[in-house]
C-alpha cells in the first residue's frame, strides 16, 4: 500500500516562524507610528500666563506655526508695542485654503477649557449647497485640537466658522475625520468674537469615549470659496485654562 508522505519546503516558514515573522513586522510598524503621525519636528513650549496655558505663542521668535505641506498663505504674529499682546494675522488667496498648524503637548484632561478671540473682516461669500453636499457646513475658518487616542491614533475636534447660517450645527462624519462643531456664522462676519469650549467634554461626546489625556496640536484653517476673493482673519492668544470649580 503506498503511503502518502507531506514534504514541505525547507525555505517554508514553520508555525512558530511564521509567528516570529509576524510579531517583527508589528514591532517594525509600531516603531514608526511617531513618524507617521508628524513627530518629525518639536513640540513647542507652553507658556504659563497666571492661571492659563498659551498655547499659541504668537509673537515667539520660535512659535512653531508650519503651513500644512503644499499650502499657500501670507501670514504673521504682530505684536503691540508692548510686546505683551500679540496675534495671528492670516490671508488665504481666493479659491484656496490653507492649515496653519502648531504641535503642543498639554493636559487637556487638567487644562480643558479652550479659549481664543477670533474675526472675519468682511463678509464671505457662502458656496451654495450641491446635492451632494447639502448636509455639510461651509467652514471657512476653522480652530482644530487633536488629541491622542487609543494605539498611537490621532483624533480631532474642529471648532468652525461657517460662511452659512449653521451656528449650533454638528458635523460627526466618521471616526477618522475631524468632527466638527460651529461655533460661528455669517452673521458674526465684521466683528471680533471669543469663544471658551471645553474640548476634553466635546471629544467624548463627539467620539463616545474618553481619550488619552495628552493633546498634541492645535491648527488654524482657513479656506476661500471664490476664486479672486481671499479671506483674512485674525486670531487672538490661544489659551487653555483649567475647569471652574
Amino acid at each position: 500500500m503506498p503511503s502518502f508522505i507531506h514534504k514541505t519546503s525547507p525555505m517554508a516558514p514553520s508555525g512558530n516562524g511564521r509567528r516570529v515573522w509576524t510579531l517583527g513586522l508589528l514591532v517594525f510598524t509600531l516603531s514608526l507610528l511617531p513618524f507617521l503621525s508628524g513627530c518629525d519636528w518639536k513640540f513647542a513650549e507652553n507658556v504659563r500666563k497666571g492661571t492659563a496655558l498659551d498655547l499659541s505663542d504668537f509673537g515667539a521668535e520660535d512659535g512653531t506655526w508650519r503651513l500644512r505641506r503644499g499650502d499657500s498663505a501670507t501670514w504673521s504674529q504682530p505684536c503691540d508695542t508692548s510686546g505683551d499682546s500679540c496675534h495671528l494675522e492670516m490671508l488665504v488667496a481666493g479659491g484656496h485654503s490653507a492649515t496653519l498648524r502648531r504641535k503642543v503637548r498639554w493636559d487637556a484632561e487638567g487644562d480643558p477649557i479652550l479659549k481664543w478671540s477670533w474675526s472675519l473682516p468682511t463678509k464671505v461669500d457662502s458656496l451654495p449647497p450641491s446635492r451632494g453636499q447639502a448636509g455639510q457646513i461651509d467652514a471657512i475658518v476653522a480652530l482644530d485640537v487633536t488629541l491622542a487616542s487609543s494605539f498611537g491614533f490621532e483624533k480631532t475636534v474642529r471648532y468652525v466658522w461657517s460662511a452659512r447660517r449653521d451656528r449650533g450645527r454638528t458635523l460627526s462624519g466618521d471616526n477618522w475625520r475631524p468632527k466638527a462643531l460651529v461655533l460661528r456664522d455669517a452673521r458674526d462676519m465684521g466683528k471680533t468674537v471669543t469663544d471658551s469650549v471645553n474640548v476634553w467634554d466635546d471629544f467624548r461626546k463627539s467620539f463616545g469615549y474618553t481619550p488619552r489625556h495628552l493633546a498634541l496640536s492645535v491648527a488654524v484653517s482657513v479656506r476661500s470659496n471664490r476664486p479672486g476673493k481671499p479671506v483674512a482673519v485674525r486670531f487672538g492668544p490661544i489659551l487653555a485654562l483649567p475647569e471652574a470649580k
